[in-house]
């Protein structure tokens, strides 16, 4: 969440302070057995939103010279098990 409010901020989208805690207890409200469409999309060997979000914050950061090195290694692989 760092990574991607930092981000953000950079290019001026102004999130709620609170943000991080808002996402996080979201998260906490899912059962623990519940499958983001990213992870059922992995396992069905279907195409997937990896670039959408993860590689549009790997993206972002490099052309704004940002260290995101959290989304970079999950990019990573994931990009190398998809291929």
């Amino acid at each position: 969440m760092r990574e991607v409010i930092h981000i953000a901020e950079t290019q001026g989208v102004h999130l709620p302070e609170n943000i991080r805690k808002i996402t996080i207890d979201k998260a906490f409200t899912f059962p623990y057995e519940t499958k983001t469409s990213m992870q059922k999309d992995v396992e069905n060997g279907k195409k997937t939103e990896i670039d959408t979000f993860t590689g549009y914050i790997v993206k972002a950061a490099g052309k704004h010279g940002i260290s995101v090195p959290h989304h970079d290694r999950v990019y990573k692989i994931l990009k190398n098990r998809m291929e």
